[in-house]
Formats: structure tokens, C-alpha cells, sequence
């Protein structure tokens, strides 16, 4: 396979992440820093969960339709029922997050919030 060298900032920014990656593994860091993310990834998924409790809340809507439903992704594999309860979790925040923008718009019509 044949790679292609990207030109200009992006091309620099990419080889100088390579370099620093294999730094990294040289170093013995890479396992430290790679467990790093998946605890801010860990922490940001739980509060992106808190976020759309509370919305849902406020929002009046019903605890059964926030819950991912398992027996109906049971056909699917580990892989695929952990893809589609991510699916799951990206549905419920858009619709948290759009709920939050139209009471926005709403009270700032009303005079209630500055435009």
C-alpha cells in the first residue's frame, strides 16, 4: 500500500502526531495516555447521560423511552448491541439538546432570556 504525503499544515500536523505517537511508545506511555482518554471519554458520556436525565425531566418525558431496549437488539452481537445502544445514546442527546434550544427560543421570544 502507498501512501500519499499531505502537503502543508495538515501534512505537518499529521507527521508530527506520528512522531510524537511513536515517542510515546517508545517512552512506555502510550497504554497511560490511551487510558486517559477512555476515562474522559467514560466521564463525558456520563455526563452527556446526566444532561439528557435532566432534560427529560424538565421535559416531562416518559423513563421507558430513555432506556435502551436490549431484547430488541438481541439478534445482534456484543459488538452490534453496543453499537446500537451508542446509536441509542446519540438519538436521545440530539433530541435533548434541540428540546434546550427550542425552550431557549421560546423564552427569549416571551422576553424572558436576551436575544
Amino acid at each position: 500500500r502507498r501512501r500519499f504525503e499531505q502537503v502543508g499544515a495538515v501534512g505537518e500536523r499529521r507527521a508530527a502526531a506520528a512522531e510524537q505517537r511513536r515517542k510515546d511508545v517508545e517512552q512506555g506511555v502510550a497504554g497511560i495516555k490511551k487510558a486517559a482518554r477512555k476515562e474522559v471519554a467514560a466521564k463525558k458520556q456520563a455526563a452527556e447521560r446526566d444532561f439528557i436525565h435532566t432534560v427529560a425531566e424538565a421535559m416531562g418525558w416518559e423513563e421507558g423511552a430513555l432506556a435502551f431496549d436490549e431484547a430488541a437488539h438481541a439478534d445482534l452481537s456484543d459488538a452490534g448491541r453496543a453499537k446500537a445502544g451508542k446509536q441509542h445514546h446519540r438519538t436521545l442527546l440530539a433530541a435533548a439538546r434541540e428540546a434546550v434550544q427550542l425552550q431557549r427560543k421560546r423564552l427569549q421570544r416571551e422576553g424572558v432570556l436576551p436575544k
